[in-house]
């Protein structure tokens, strides 16, 4: 399992990953028990820079990377210290014609380091690269192809063995099922409920909300405001815990650690102009309360996970 998710310094706590859509800007806020500790501007604006961006600790080192996809085919881990890209490691070449796209990271194989999901749209096909401890590609395993329409959410770990597995989708009946896995392979899958039944609900993270050692899901229903949480225990879901509604001005939210208990809090950002902040913290699945943090001015500042990239 990979280290806290989002910690481009390497402080234990999880930031957010800014953009600034009027100058291109990138910055990173530094949050410390649920605050904002500080910000440090990202020098070269690496992300989105016109490529698909994926964060993991592809190294190891417990600091936060970015994986990129080019869509020239050129791909390359960034590998972050305190705040700033200190290298870039050039990764092989894969072309977008040859139907194969970068879609997840998690650590598959449980070596601490994170690894990067390869789904073919074109043949359903699926294979996991893997990093050495310099953040190079070292090899990579060919998964079971997946059936079309499938497409992988997100990974975690949800039977608590220390390994990722991964959270599949079908983009058209709404059903959602878990691969587990084991040494970077397949062992089996999961039914989980559907996530149909009047539409409008998005996957809005994984984390830990109830401090099992099992990551969770997080729903967000952009019809209803609703939000959900599933408890996940020996890949099967439990039961589901209702929180609070959020304004529709309220964008898809981060889950990260951003305080130093083992329970993961939800970040949200408000798209309007004044761009409010806060933080949730949860304890047993349930909502207990909520950590305001500065304005972040909407637009042109935008948290770049709640536009769909995985930084």
């Amino acid at each position: 399992m990979s280290a806290t998710p989002f910690d481009y310094n390497g402080d234990g706590f999880s930031d957010v990953f800014w953009f600034n859509t009027n100058t291109s800007q990138n910055l990173i806020w530094n949050m410390v028990n649920n605050q904002f500790n500080s910000q440090q501007v990202v020098a070269g604006n690496p992300v989105p820079d016109a490529a698909v961006s994926i964060s993991g600790d592809f190294n190891g080192n417990g600091t936060t990377d970015v994986f990129q996809w080019h869509f020239n085919g050129q791909t390359n881990n960034l590998l972050f210290s305190n705040d700033q890209v200190a290298t870039t490691v050039p990764l092989p070449t894969t072309l977008p014609a040859t139907g194969w796209r970068p879609e997840i990271s998690g650590d598959f194989n449980g070596d601490g380091r994170s690894d990067i999901l390869w789904h073919n749209f074109t043949t359903n096909a699926n294979v996991v690269w893997f990093f050495n401890s310099n953040g190079q590609f070292s090899s990579q395993t060919v998964l079971p192809s997946s059936t079309t329409d499938w497409a992988p959410l997100a990974s975690g770990d949800f039977n608590g063995n220390g390994t990722d597995d991964i959270l599949w989708h079908d983009l058209v009946t709404n059903a959602n099922e878990i691969w587990t896995m084991s040494g970077g392979q397949f062992v089996s899958q999961t039914t989980l409920p559907s996530t149909g039944g009047g539409g409008g609900w998005t996957f809005a993270g994984v984390g830990d909300f109830n401090a099992d050692g099992t990551d969770d899901i997080l729903w967000h229903n952009f019809n209803t405001s609703d939000n959900v949480a599933w408890q996940i225990n020996n890949s099967q879901f439990v039961q589901q815990a209702t929180l609070p509604d959020t304004a529709g001005t309220w964008a898809l939210p981060r889950v990260g650690n951003f305080d130093s208990d083992p329970t993961s809090e939800i970040f949200w950002h408000n798209e309007t102009a004044s761009g409010g902040t806060v933080v949730w913290n949860l304890s047993n699945l349930n909502f207990v309360n909520q950590v305001t943090g500065p304005n972040a001015t909407f637009l042109p500042w935008l948290d770049l996970h709640q536009a769909g990239f995985q930084v």
